[in-house]
């Protein structure tokens, strides 16, 4: 083997370690600095879904980036194009249920799985019982739908909701 080529393979060798060694470095500068790179929504507390479709069913059981949010704004679109649709009562009505009233069922099944729930921002809901920094919890499996379709259509509509609330505070450990 020549002289000559026993250079080229080694400076070759050099050049690709260095490159390694570059890529790998800027692979981990922006870990180093997240302000960089936004936000991304992701369900979390700390980065709720920014839910954008305001309809009833994306309010409720989740919309925008959910594992639900297609289905259920087809299923607001479907609503509102029903003639003698109660889409915009619906959807009211999600709004003060998701504002204050209060979600025991929801609370406890939470407390004991909170990976049956993912965390949603909507436009026009503040979510202040909750306690989560104006998200509000929007079911991710079956058992978290169960919860919140128990505490809308059956606690909600009967009052059963503001008596069981403090009932559930109490399980869970905290005053009412």
């Amino acid at each position: 083997m020549s002289r000559k080529n026993s250079t080229a393979v080694g400076i070759g060798a050099a050049i690709s370690g260095a490159a390694i060694a570059a890529f790998i470095g800027m692979g981990t500068a922006y870990a180093d600095t997240p302000d960089i790179i936004p936000s991304v929504p992701n369900g979390s507390e700390d980065l709720p879904w920014q839910n954008i479709d305001t309809g009833g069913f994306s309010e409720l059981f989740g919309g925008t980036g959910s594992v639900q949010g297609v289905t259920d704004a087809q299923d607001d679109t479907t609503l509102a194009a029903e003639p003698n649709s109660d889409a915009a009562a619906f959807s009211s009505n999600v709004i003060t249920f998701e504002d204050g009233i209060d979600h025991p069922i929801t609370d406890i099944v939470y407390a004991l799985d909170p990976s049956a729930f993912q965390f949603q921002d909507s436009p026009g809901i503040d979510a202040v019982g909750e306690g989560f920094g104006g998200a509000y919890l929007v079911p991710d499996d079956s058992l978290g739908y169960l919860a919140t379709y128990l505490d809308y259509f059956l606690l909600s509509p009967t009052g059963l909701g503001d008596l069981l609330g403090p009932i559930g505070e109490i399980l869970l450990g905290s005053s009412f």
